[in-house]
This record gives structure tokens, sequence and C-alpha cells, in this order.
């Protein structure tokens, strides 16, 4: 369809000749290609040997609670990845123009505010997550709630590094990445396995999947700094910390709120009211600087300009 549409309404795609195809820029895409694929077999294959190692240690009643951890992380992720895939082609176009400080801040500003809506969605949910399943399941099976919260923790901790990985992707020097971090996605599970082999609990395979993704964290800072020549330290204090610093203390003021009240619908209200209101405010007061926030009340403006309109 693409082809069909190109060569009919574009003329120089009209009559394409063997000799206009780049053998060398050919072979840029297939490898570009071929080491995104490593990635995200990788990925397939963590999740599906993830699952086979917990039923032959433990059986199926394990298999059960992963797949409850991953229909309620899943969601949560899916939403905030529909609201931030505006963030991608900014990157590649400011890449592509040769404006590579536009593309930093970008990259920057993405992390900080993909993390800020997830966690806007994702810590209540984490909070109250006992209660949720309890109105969701009759019978809740063992380590669910864990293995939820570790997923949930981890997720949280991949969105403060992930939109580096688009950056390295526009930059398009991926191999390297894309094999370390593949190495660093699969190592745990063999890992796991000993460890099981030993005779530790169910829950350890999730805790060193929460430390591969704090050392893919260090990784994606490394390439970062080598292929795209973003400071990590400069990252940590403009993309990491003003979003942690809000999320961290709203969090233990509504944790403990949770552990004040009696569980129920008053309880999840209470919480739920109590951060969407907390983490915002606080990120705007501490995560926020002048000029963003500037910005963002001409935004404000404007939306307001035009609902009046309407």
């Amino acid at each position: 369809i693409n082809v069909v549409y190109s060569k009919t309404n574009f003329g120089e795609c009209k009559q394409v000749k063997i000799e206009y195809i780049r053998r060398s820029r050919m072979k840029e895409i297939l490898s570009f290609t071929g080491w995104n694929l490593l990635a995200s077999v990788a990925a397939l294959c963590v999740t599906q040997f993830r699952s086979l190692i917990l039923n032959a240690f433990f059986g199926v009643r394990l298999n059960a609670a992963e797949g409850i951890s991953r229909q309620v992380s899943t969601p949560l992720n899916q939403m905030v990845a529909s609201m931030t895939r505006a963030i991608n082609p900014q990157i590649m176009k400011n890449e592509g123009g040769n404006n590579r400080e536009k593309m930093k801040y970008i990259v920057t500003m993405g992390a900080k505010y993909s993390t800020f809506l997830f966690a806007v969605f994702a810590i209540p949910v984490l909070i109250e997550l006992s209660f949720l399943l309890d109105l969701w399941l009759d019978e809740i099976p063992e380590f669910a709630i864990i293995f939820c919260k570790l997923t949930i923790i981890s997720m949280l901790l991949e969105k403060l590094t992930f939109q580096l990985i688009q950056a390295i992707s526009a930059v398009g020097n991926i191999r390297n990445f894309q094999i370390v971090s593949a190495i660093a996605n699969f190592i745990y599970l063999p890992i796991a396995w000993v460890m099981f082999k030993i005779g530790y609990p169910p829950v350890t395979i999730y805790l060193l999947y929460f430390f591969s993704q704090f050392f893919n964290a260090l990784i994606r800072l490394y390439y970062g700094q080598k292929i795209v020549h973003i400071n990590p330290k400069e990252f940590v204090m403009t993309a990491i910390l003003p979003v942690l610093w809000p999320l961290l203390i709203s969090t233990l003021f509504a944790t403990y709120l949770h552990n004040c009240l009696a569980e129920g619908w008053y309880n999840i209200g209470i919480v739920f009211a109590f951060f969407s209101i907390s983490f915002p405010s606080l990120f705007w007061m501490v995560g926020i600087p002048k000029e963003e926030k500037k910005r963002w009340k001409n935004i404000g403006i404007q939306l307001k300009n035009k609902l009046v309109r309407i």
C-alpha cells in the first residue's frame, strides 16, 4: 500500500530503478532492524522462560499468580505508552535535523513526564492492591500480590530511563547497546534457576528481575553518554530526581493513610484522592522549573481560550 500510494502521489517515486537502491543504506537498515529484533526476541524469551521456570519448580498455581501480575501491570504500562508515543517522532525528527541539543532536551522531559504519568496511575493501585484483587478474584493465588507489586515497581524503575532507548535508536549505533541490554535482561533467569535449585522461594525471580532493571538503567545511562552524549549526572538531576522526590514523599504519606484506615471503599477513596492531589502538587512545586511552568501556563491559557470559543 505504501509503494502504490508513493508511486501515485510522488513524482520521484513513479520510476524506481535498481541503481537507485544504495547497498550501504540497505545494509544499515537491515543491521538496525536485526539488532532491534534481538532486543524484541530477548524480551519475549524472558517473559516465556520465567513462566516455564516457575512452572517447573512450583507448579501451575504460580503461573496463575504470574498471569495476574501481568494482567494488572500491562494496562498501566499501555496507558502511559499511548500518552507518551508522540514523543518518539520528535526525538527522531530533531536528531535527523542535526538538532542534538533539542533532542536531548525532549528525551529528558520525556523521561520525567512518562515516569510522572505512570506513577499517577500505578502507585495508588500498588498501595490498594490487596483490596482491588479481592474485588476482582474469588480467591487470590498465593504470591499474586507480591508478584504484582514487584512488577509495578520494576516497571516504574524502567520508566526513569526508558526514553534513553529512543535517543540511542535515533542516533542509530545500537549494536553494542542491544547486545548488552539483551544479556542484562536474560542473565537473571539462569541465576533464578540455580537459586530455586538451592531452595529459594518463588519471589526470588521477581527480585532478580528488579535488579536486572536496575542494571539496565545503568546500561542506558552509560550508552546514553557514549552514543548520544547525554551527561548521566545531568540526566539524573533534571529527569529523575525532580519526579522521584515528590513521588517518594507522596507514596509514604499515602501508605501511612492506608495503614491508618480500615480496608474498604472509604480507604481506597481517601488514598486515591490524596495521592492524585499531593503528588502532582509536589511535582509542580519541586519538579518543574520556572521556564517549564511558564510553558504549561501558556498551554493552559490556549486550551482555555479554545474551550471558550467552542
